[in-house]
């Protein structure tokens, strides 16, 4: 057998955790079968092959036509024919296999069993949703198979990959899917922060957060925007030329997590546009004249699934559907539709291949950005309890929000409080760019409607912090303001311990 080989990558770099459970599940003696899922670009393809990279691997790839085929059925015969014609090179056989025919399948796996149902192997299956053509047929034929022959493998490892989160976990969990005990499911997310440090080498904090904030942890996008000395002309370079990396790339993600459905792109520009909007918001603006029913509910389980988009509701109630928000979550959807998308006719034009900073606007940017930073540090509540020094504390962590009371009382927010078990409560005042000179009334007045809003906690003890992306603060008076400050030194010095 002529195995698929793969080249050691020495600047593989993170997926510490993920790497723990591969070598734990490959340890053990038993057949197995592991599901990673993850975004496009997240690195899949590269855990999967540097982690075999020494077993003997066979890999089927699903093709991702630039055409749609004429049907499904198309779609699934040209799928099969590729696969047939790898396990032509496998096997050394390619003059047998491209005349043989195979019309589903089990007629594919059938000529596959022999070559893996006895000796030690690992069968990997790259973007099943393409190789399935976004159905279950595909796994339903492969079951017999693994039943009643390659499970008695005790060598077979059979890994599944793919781009479309919703789609694979919902094959493998369901009643009639290839789900057992030896079914092992992994999502692969974006890169921590110290593995965006590592990543990014000696690249300044804020030049990393700026790309953390831009493109988030996605490895090829912040090896596209690494190539130039500067970040940010890296990030000009491949955003607002007309060869560049990523304007070209948002095309592309719809098709491989979501089969190209229209509703899902507009989701993402709405939410693009807007801080945060409410079920019904997304509602109205997809579908002014009808309801989408259950099926929008299923999309927007599909867009949190795959990271696009996240939920939140106000950190107190325990029942807050009625509140409930949704914001964008993906770094680079958001800059592609805030930053490329308005102005794309121009750049495929060449309006800016002599200064692509000129494309950029600068207080837009910032403004973004800001958000995109406060989304960031919400999620990783726990860098910032571990510098605060209350992480073995139990706490609630998060955005913090009540409707207007009347006239004299109105709505607020603050995007992230920690409500502390020790009757603690936090509030934090989060800020990318340059701090305003009104920062301290900003912050009293937030903890005075939080308090008026929330009368339950007048007898905790209400701490303010500043997290700031500046390296430095602008006056001592800044400082003196808040209980606690948090620089960006502070956090990849926390995410360095952390990891």
């Amino acid at each position: 057998m002529k195995y698929y080989r793969i080249q050691e990558n020495s600047r593989f770099i993170g997926r510490k955790p993920e790497w723990s459970r591969l070598a734990q599940i490959h340890s053990q003696n038993v057949s197995s079968i592991i599901v990673i899922h993850g975004r496009r670009r997240v690195g899949k393809t590269e855990l999967i092959e540097q982690f075999f990279r020494k077993e003997n691997v066979l890999k089927f790839e699903g093709l991702q036509f630039r055409t749609k085929p004429e049907s499904p059925k198309k779609q699934q015969q040209r799928q099969i024919e590729e696969c047939l014609r790898l396990l032509g090179q496998y096997t050394s056989l390619e003059n047998i296999y491209k005349n043989v025919v195979c019309k589903n399948w089990s007629e594919f796996f059938e000529l596959l069993s022999p070559h893996v149902s006895h000796k030690p192997t690992v069968l990997y299956f790259e973007e099943l949703q393409w190789l399935s053509a976004f159905d279950e047929e595909f796994l339903a034929r492969l079951k017999p198979f693994w039943d009643n022959s390659w499970r008695h493998n005790n060598g077979l490892r059979v890994v599944f990959s793919g781009s479309s989160p919703s789609f694979l976990v919902r094959q493998f969990m369901s009643d009639k899917a290839l789900y057992n005990r030896s079914t092992q499911i992994i999502g692969l997310g974006p890169f921590s922060l110290n593995e965006i440090d590592l990543f990014l080498g000696k690249a300044g904090f804020k030049e990393k957060i700026i790309a953390a904030s831009c493109v988030g942890g996605i490895p090829e996008y912040l090896k596209q925007i690494s190539k130039q000395p500067s970040i940010l002309d890296s990030l000009y370079r491949e955003s607002f030329s007309k060869y560049g990396f990523l304007l070209e790339e948002f095309s592309k993600i719809f098709v491989s997590s979501f089969s190209d459905h229209s509703h899902y792109k507009d989701t993402i520009k709405f939410l693009c546009a807007e801080r945060f909007m409410s079920r019904n918001e997304l509602v109205a603006k997809l579908s002014p004249n009808s309801t989408l029913g259950g099926n929008f509910s299923k999309m927007l389980e599909d867009l949190e699934a795959s990271g696009f988009i996240e939920s939140y509701s106000p950190l107190h109630l325990s029942e807050g559907r009625n509140l409930t928000r949704y914001c964008i979550r993906d770094e680079y959807l958001n800059f592609y539709q805030n930053f490329i998308r308005p102005i794309e006719k121009e750049i495929r034009n060449g309006a800016f291949e002599k200064n692509h900073k000129l494309a950029l606007n600068i207080n837009k940017f910032n403004a973004v950005m800001g958000l995109s930073f406060e989304r960031w540090c919400r999620r990783n509540h726990r860098l910032i309890a571990q510098i605060l020094k209350f992480d073995s504390i139990e706490y609630l962590s998060g955005a913090f929000f009540n409707r207007a009371i009347s006239a004299e009382i109105p709505s607020f927010q603050i995007d992230l409080v920690f409500l502390r078990k020790d009757h603690k409560v936090i509030i934090s005042e989060i800020k990318f760019g340059e701090i305003p000179r009104n920062i301290k009334s900003e912050i009293s007045k937030k903890m005075e409607l939080f308090l008026i809003h929330n009368p339950k906690f007048k007898n905790h003890t209400v701490e303010t912090l500043l997290i700031s992306a500046e390296t430095s603060l602008n006056s001592q008076e800044t400082t003196d303001a808040f209980d606690h400050v948090i620089h960006l030194e502070d956090l990849f010095r926390a995410a360095r311990l952390e990891s």
